[in-house]
């Protein structure tokens, strides 16, 4: 038995408008139907999953100390790779 509790309307798909249909978000993604980004990081559940590929349960899934949304909507760097902020490329392109 699945131990996110919420309470849903079956009439509707997507309580949270995220994106995701509540019976994904409880029995796929175990993020939370009433709340359209369960890990708070600026990104919304559904697109952490269709669109970014990233995990809706995790605000920084690449570990690189900044979170999901703020590197997808503020830095636009790759919320996916560790090494994809400015200093590094900088860095990377002086070197060569």
């Amino acid at each position: 038995m699945n131990s996110n509790n919420n309470i849903t309307d079956p009439l509707v798909a997507d309580s949270d408008s995220d994106g995701l249909n509540d019976g994904d978000e409880v029995n796929t993604h175990n993020t939370i139907p009433l709340v359209a980004d369960s890990d708070n990081d600026g990104l919304n559940d559904g697109a952490e999953v269709n669109t970014h590929l990233t995990e809706p349960l995790v605000a920084d899934t690449d570990g690189d100390g900044l979170n999901d949304g703020d590197e997808v909507n503020t830095h636009t760097t790759d919320p996916l790779d560790v090494d994809t902020d400015v200093s590094h490329r900088f860095t990377l392109c002086s070197s060569t």
